[in-house]
This record gives structure tokens, C-alpha cells and sequence, in this order.
């Protein structure tokens, strides 16, 4: 990051968290008229145990103000949210697929007597959302300099207002088939000139990267299993949860339902909030007070 006189300045992602847990707080405490002092932070599931608690300590209690912070795994939250982790949710194995704009992750775990247990989880750091967009964005970037004349590689104006249509272009699709790009606008010409995206383009730009999420979600499914126990593997989950804003993709959404045989998925991109609201909750402490230790990779959810 550049600041003042040419300076370059580095930050950790804990720094980053810093910034972003201390002006939520800020903003809280003015919607609410008061100070607030204890927070409920979400953490992915694949976070270590030194960047937890550098996130804990460091973003939000040392620099984010609050006098106590406990962390919950996201995935916990979400299931949270469908209040899986009380008594109906009791020895159910829930899988949490989570597609946002920067991470493709998946988990796989069981509520038992109140406690959490991580059965497996896998995350690919190196797709997400964007990456799905920025396959547009190349696409727009061709159809410009054959159809256009230009080629707008090296001005990073014109590739900043393009993909920022893209970006909402791939929200639009999930609802029409087809949508209407100004290629005017990126070019600064002063005529709209339009070309649609149509969402069965979308798809064929994007398919490769879909199936590399629908891989994960195989993995978690699967455990190392072999193949002739896919089905039953399938059958063993009792829960799907999807969230991040990536899963309202229509051809995601189809190649998971697919894959579950035409199972309800529940679909709720806020599911992570809510479940940290829920668990915040005096009568829901006890969830966030204890370590719970799975077979895999750590703690299914951590206090500090």
C-alpha cells in the first residue's frame, strides 16, 4: 500500500482486521449510543492457532478496543444460525460449503452433548468469487480490442470501471438470462455501445473454476474414502449449509444439487452473522467458552 511521499507501507492481515474490527465497533457504538466491550469474531476454519489469536488479541482487543473478544469458526456459526448446535442438531453431521469473494471453503463436523467435533474440512486460498469475474473481465478485454479496436491492458482506469460492471453483471445473472454490458462507458466514448453476457456464457467462462469448488466439497464429502462408498458417504450428512455470495450462482447451485441428488441445501449468505449474533447471546455462551478438539486440523471452534 502507497501512502504519503512514495512511501510503501506493508500491512498483516491482522492489521487489516484491526482497521476493519475497530471502525465496525466505532460505527456500532454510534447507531447505538453506547460503548460496546465484548465481541464474537468469525474466523475461517483453516486460521491456525497463531493467526487466531493474533486476531483475537491483536485486531480486536488491543487495537480494536473491545475488553474481551471469543472467536467461532464460521462454519460453526452458520450452522449456529439454524440452531443446529442445541439439542435437534444433536449427532447430525452438517457439511458448511463456503464460496465468498477471495475463498472456496468446506467443512465437514458433528454436534455431540453440546460439543463440536471436525470430521474434515479442505479450502482452496486461490479461488473465490473474483476469480469468477476476473474470467469475464478477460473475456470482455478481447471481445474489446477485436470488436473495438482497443486494447485497454495498460489503462487501469478503463479495467477498473470494467470489472466493476462485471462484478455486477455476474449478480444480475443469477435472475435473467442475459444482461447488457456499456462497453461506451469503460472505452469514456460518448456513445453507449452495448454487448450482452449471456449467463450460458458466464458458465462456459467459468466452468473449469466450478468444478474445482465442486471438487472441495467431493473431498470434505468423500474423506478419503473410495469411490464405491460415494453414495453412502452422501447419505451420512444430514445438513448442507451454503453460504457467501458466490452460491447464488445458478449453474453452482444446480451442479450441488446435482451432486446431493436433489436434496434441500440451505442457501443463506448472511447464515455466518446471524450464528455470531445467536452465540453471543448470555444463553448461548457456553458454545464459545470451551475448546473443542477435532480429528483433522485443530480446534473445530476456539475461545480465548
Amino acid at each position: 500500500m502507497e501512502i504519503e511521499e512514495g512511501n510503501v507501507k506493508r500491512f498483516l492481515p491482522e492489521d487489516v482486521a484491526s482497521i476493519l474490527v475497530a471502525e465496525l465497533k466505532r460505527m456500532a457504538e454510534a447507531h447505538l449510543g453506547r460503548e460496546i466491550r465484548y465481541a464474537v469474531v468469525t474466523v475461517p476454519g483453516h486460521f491456525n492457532g497463531l493467526q487466531r489469536s493474533s486476531l483475537v488479541m491483536e485486531a480486536a482487543q488491543w487495537r480494536g478496543g473491545f475488553r474481551t473478544a471469543k472467536l467461532v469458526d464460521e462454519q460453526v456459526a452458520a450452522a449456529a444460525a439454524y440452531r443446529l448446535h442445541e439439542k435437534r442438531g444433536d449427532r447430525k453431521v452438517i457439511l458448511v460449503f463456503h464460496l465468498g469473494g477471495r475463498t472456496c471453503h468446506a467443512a465437514k463436523f458433528r454436534f455431540k452433548d453440546g460439543s463440536g467435533h471436525l470430521l474434515d474440512e479442505h479450502h482452496d486460498p486461490y479461488l473465490g468469487g473474483d476469480d469468477f469475474t476476473g474470467r469475464v473481465v478477460d473475456y470482455f478485454v478481447e471481445l474489446i480490442k477485436e470488436k473495438h479496436l482497443r486494447d485497454i491492458r495498460g489503462d487501469e482506469g478503463a479495467l477498473r470501471k470494467l470489472r466493476a460492471d462485471c462484478e455486477r453483471a455476474k449478480k444480475l445473472l443469477s435472475d435473467p438470462e442475459g444482461v447488457l454490458m456499456n462497453i461506451g462507458s469503460v472505452l469514456s466514448e460518448g456513445a453507449d455501445i452495448y454487448e450482452e453476457l449471456t449467463r450460458a456464457k458466464f458458465e462456459e467462462l467459468n466452468r473449469a473454476l466450478m468444478e474445482r469448488a465442486m471438487e472441495i466439497v467431493e473431498t470434505v464429502v468423500m474423506g478419503g474414502a473410495p469411490t464405491s462408498e460415494m453414495q453412502s458417504r452422501k447419505d451420512a450428512i444430514d445438513e448442507v449449509i451454503l453460504v457467501g455470495g458466490s452460491v447464488r450462482i445458478p449453474m453452482l447451485g444446480q451442479l450441488l444439487g446435482d451432486y446431493f441428488n436433489g436434496r434441500g441445501l440451505i442457501r443463506n449468505e448472511d447464515a455466518v452473522i446471524r450464528g455470531a449474533a445467536l452465540l453471543s447471546r448470555p444463553e448461548s455462551a457456553r458454545y464459545v467458552e470451551e475448546c473443542y478438539y477435532g480429528g483433522v486440523s485443530g480446534p473445530l471452534w476456539l475461545a480465548k
